[in-house]
């Protein structure tokens, strides 16, 4: 038995134990990696619009589409009778085109969408208008039409649509509806000579209108700071109709107009934070 355990090779367990700890002391490390992974940070670029504000500032102008400041009609008292032919449109009158001065504010709730608050305000200048014939026991004579100019100021609330919220270049949508304060309106009718002379007219009284848009824009920004441009439709709401100048002269209907149809097209800067 002796011989036999004599010839046998036993292992050195402590080389054994030694080698064992090597491998694990080195494999140590990239157990640590599978078992905790390394997780991205989430990105502020990612959120879009969502939890900033924004401030937009804009000059722009009022191209008008549909709309009339004249209806035609037909007034015949015992010493005269005055024609308007033809629907007078706002251009006409106020020739040179309203530049409008706006501010909107907004808030995002979503990645894309933002809640916005609208501020504008403008005013039209008009110039004389021949708007239609005069006649009397003296003849015929060509009428004329002085009109007043008018401020006009909206404030209105609505969304804004981004269709990509991320990037520099974002392009958009807004959506609003709101109120337009419209000083009163009156004109001045006269055919050159006294008994052609209707003076002073009022025509509208200042009231509180509707008024909507839908306007496509698209900003360029850079940090918290950029430029927009945009373009769209607004529709106002009719102007409250005045009678009581006009009743003497048999002309109720010049001022039976409807809504008023333009577009807006502006450019402004934006912050955003």
């Amino acid at each position: 038995m002796s011989a036999i355990t004599k010839g046998r090779t036993c292992p050195d367990w402590r080389r054994v134990a030694a080698c064992v700890a090597v491998c694990l002391t080195a494999a140590a490390p990239a157990w640590a990696q599978v078992e905790a992974p390394q997780v991205a940070p989430r990105s502020d670029a990612n959120l879009g619009v969502r939890g900033k504000f924004s401030l937009m500032a804009a000059y722009g102008l009022d191209l008008d589409v549909f709309g009339e400041v004249l209806s035609p009609a037909v007034g015949e008292t015992p010493t005269r009778i005055a024609q308007i032919a033809n629907q007078v449109a706002y251009p006409q009158v106020y020739v040179s085109t309203p530049r409008r001065q706006m501010v909107t504010v907004g808030f995002g709730v979503f990645q894309r969408r933002e809640l916005i608050v609208h501020y504008s305000r403008t005013e039209n200048a008009a110039e004389p208008f021949r708007v239609g014939e005069v006649a009397t026991a003296n003849g015929l004579r060509q009428l004329t039409a002085t009109f007043t100019s008018y401020k006009d100021e909206s404030i209105e609330g609505g969304l804004r649509h981004y269709f990509k919220a991320t990037g520099p270049a974002r392009k958009y949508v807004n959506l609003l509806f709101g109120r337009r304060k419209i000083e009163a309106i009156s004109t001045a009718l006269t055919g050159g000579t006294a008994d052609t002379d209707f003076g002073t007219l009022r025509l509208y009284d200042s009231a509180s209108v509707a008024t909507a848009a839908v306007v496509f824009g698209v900003t360029y920004e850079r940090g918290f700071v950029g430029i927009y441009i945009e373009a769209g439709v607004r529709w106002t709401q009719r102007l409250v109709r005045q009678d009581d100048d006009l009743r003497p002269h048999a002309l109720e209907l010049i001022n039976n107009t409807g809504s008023r149809t333009f577009m807006p097209a502006n450019i402004g800067i934006v912050f955003r934070r």
